[in-house]
């Protein structure tokens, strides 16, 4: 099953992660090690694969994603009532 996370790579996974920490292009790259540029071309990508024309769309995507990934008390569709539709 193909799925938005299996369509960005391993590094732009890392970049979205970083992103919905709320990290600049800068931020991201220091962490990364990696140019700024660079660190401002993942996010476009990940943008562009996603569909999506802000950034904060991609950084509240990747939030809700990393949430499904890990064990949760509550479903995230019950935390974030609408919002999960919103980005599907």
């Amino acid at each position: 099953m193909k799925t938005a996370t299996s369509e960005l790579t391993r590094r732009e996974r890392e970049v979205a992660t970083l992103l919905a920490q709320g990290l600049t292009n800068r931020q991201i790259a220091e962490k990364l090690f990696i140019a700024e540029r660079t660190a401002e071309h993942h996010v476009e990508q990940i943008r562009y694969k996603l569909g999506f024309h802000t950034r904060s769309q991609a950084a509240v995507w990747a939030a809700i994603a990393e949430t499904q990934l890990q064990p949760q008390a509550h479903p995230p569709a019950l935390r974030y009532g609408n919002a999960w539709r919103c980005w599907q």
